[in-house]
């Protein structure tokens, strides 16, 4: 099994690529997961609200708890490609995924970090605030959640590396079809 984590900055365009992929997999007939750590940690969102509208962090506790059962069950489910989104985001989450993957015999087999630029992130933040009515992506929070990302996530994606995880660089400014083919 293959495991790639696809990670960003908030806006940066995860899910759209994930989905993307999910689907480029799928038509190849290739059995594919995709753990997207916002929708398994919803039910943790909702008591981690304050935290989490105000653009901070959930406690990793929490994370790893809700992810480790996420990832057992992809694991159990046979498929050949596990995609993770927004997870690790720190560098604790990054250690215990490695230590968690190795005790399957198994790793990561690819780090995908999408890269744009602060001004075009923050323009399609407050684009997705108006259409969706996020309340995480006003302007003030944007750059509470982009300094975060840099101060954190970033951190994290280096322990992968420093665990040996190749991790890879993309550029994702432009339409969603070459963002996908430079992945």
């Amino acid at each position: 099994q293959d495991i790639i984590v696809l990670a960003g900055s908030p806006g940066s365009g995860k899910d759209t690529q994930a989905k993307l992929l999910v689907e480029y997999f799928k038509s190849r007939n290739i059995d594919i997961v995709w753990i997207n750590s916002s929708d398994v940690l919803k039910d943790r969102i909702v008591n981690f609200k304050n935290r989490v509208g105000g653009g901070e962090l959930i406690p990793d506790s929490e994370v790893i708890q809700v992810l480790l059962k996420a990832l057992k069950d992809s694991l159990a489910s046979g498929a050949k490609i596990i995609i993770l989104t927004g997870y690790p985001r720190t560098v604790a989450q990054s250690r215990f995924l490695v230590e968690e993957l190795n005790s399957f015999n198994l790793r990561i087999a690819l780090g995908l970090e999408l890269i744009v630029d602060e001004d075009e992130l923050i323009r399609r933040l407050s684009l997705r605030a108006q259409v969706e009515g996020r309340s995480d992506d006003d302007k003030l929070i944007i750059k509470k959640r982009l300094d975060i990302y840099n101060e954190t996530t970033k951190m994290a994606l280096n322990e992968l590396s420093k665990n040996g995880v190749l991790v890879k660089q993309v550029d994702g400014v432009g339409d969603q079809n070459t963002i996908l083919k430079r992945i």
